[in-house]
């Protein structure tokens, strides 16, 4: 994924649940792929609550495709802008201040996938389809606000098994996907010969289900949502699932719930497993801002929850292994608060390890109840975790790891 493309995805964070949808914009999607050409043709219609809409709203499309048509409801004025550094186009929608009503965005247009790099990353091919925001296939809002769909998608052969991540079914050639949960992305893949499992709450796809990849993930996924769900209650956006595919790029990526890998990318079993936890932490802690310090929040407590599945699967040795590297990072690694937008080193190593110095400090028993308690309404800023941390172990404790934070 780009730079442009990844500080987008980490820009963004997900609304999940019904009680959220009306507050949500809503793509109605109608789309056919050419699997001979690699051709994409879309209608789309993006509806935009009064209460959401500014004076002026961005939707960045990617340049290889030719916009036909570009409208607006009443109450709005839609217009087509020039390619920008991110090799998209930029749809401006400006509105009436305030809004009156919600504004209806439409846009028709055709063309190949614009690059997702090389080898790419999506594709549209006869035995692969595959589809996410790096190639702006769909007009994407700038700052990335997660949406709801309804997508109709033509062309992909029915003999492609096919993993949204939505509620998918199939007609004909027709792929119909539905989504009331909010997600910055429309993300599937179609394959020929797909396999799949399912068990407690974890689904895996593959063409190939005994390969060395798709058993290390079969033997995971359901204690990974298991050990989770006992500690932080029901997974959002529960089933969570995994794709396998098969391509030259062997970038994997996530969304909540949705987890693409590739055969290539494998690597030991306990990174393998750390990786899947990680991702699947996120669909509670998701919500420190990455622009700031408080992404903290959503990346080191997630690194942290991995590393605690690891060392309850496959034990404190291999926990352990998976710390080594972090120590080293760490101690050249710079404050986690009072020094702005935080690096991998912080956010992926101190700060982890910082949260088992915690543990230690306050007992595991009150670290896990501090987490359980947060979960249901995880804290976007570090002063909420603070005034939690210090209900449940003390105001000394709770001053004592923010003054660590700052070092």
């Amino acid at each position: 994924m780009s730079s442009v493309k990844a500080a987008l995805v980490a820009a963004a964070f997900v609304l999940v649940g019904k009680a959220y949808a009306a507050q949500l914009p809503h793509y109605d999607v109608t789309a056919s792929v050419d699997t001979g050409r690699g051709i994409i043709t879309a209608s789309v219609k993006v509806t935009l609550g009064a209460s959401s809409l500014q004076a002026v709203n961005e939707f960045q499309l990617g340049t290889t495709y030719e916009v036909s048509s570009v409208s607006a409801s009443p109450g709005a004025r839609a217009e087509l802008s020039h390619p920008n550094e991110s090799n998209a186009q930029t749809v401006i929608v400006r509105c009436q201040t305030p809004p009156r009503q919600d504004v209806e965005v439409r846009l028709q247009y055709r063309g190949p996938l614009a690059p997702t790099g090389t080898p790419p990353l999506n594709l549209i091919q006869p035995s692969l389809v595959e589809l996410n925001l790096d190639s702006f296939w769909l007009p994407t809002a700038r700052g990335l606000p997660p949406f709801t769909v309804r997508a109709d998608i033509a062309g992909i052969p029915p003999d492609l098994g096919v993993v949204a991540n939505g509620v998918v079914r199939r007609s004909g050639d027709h792929v119909l996907i539905s989504r009331e949960t909010g997600d910055i992305d429309l993300a599937l893949v179609a394959i020929r010969g797909l396999h799949h499992s399912i068990s407690d709450g974890f689904e895996l796809y593959a063409a190939d289900l005994g390969t060395e990849t798709a058993r290390v993930y079969l033997r995971h996924g359901p204690s990974i949502v298991k050990f989770l769900e006992s500690w932080f209650g029901p997974m959002p956006g529960r089933p969570a699932r995994v794709v396998v595919v098969n391509r030259e790029r062997k970038s994997g990526y996530s969304r909540p719930g949705y987890i693409v890998v590739t055969e290539s990318s494998h690597g030991s079993e306990a990174a393998s497993a750390k990786f899947m936890a990680h991702e699947f932490a996120h669909a509670w802690w998701h919500y420190g801002d990455p622009r700031t310090e408080n992404r903290w929040l959503s990346e080191s407590m997630a690194e942290y929850i991995s590393l605690r599945y690891i060392e309850s699967a496959l034990g404190p040795a291999n926990r352990d292994e998976l710390l080594a590297p972090k120590r080293e990072i760490a101690a050249k690694a710079g404050p986690m608060l009072g020094a702005g937008e935080r690096t991998d080193a912080e956010l992926y190593s101190k700060g982890p390890l910082l949260l088992f110095d915690l543990e230690n400090r306050i007992g595991r028993a009150r670290l896990d109840q501090l987490f359980a308690s947060l979960a249901p309404h995880p804290p976007a800023i570090t002063a909420d975790f603070m005034s939690a941390l210090a209900a449940v172990a003390g105001a000394e404790a709770a001053a004592a790891f923010n003054e660590e934070m700052h070092r």
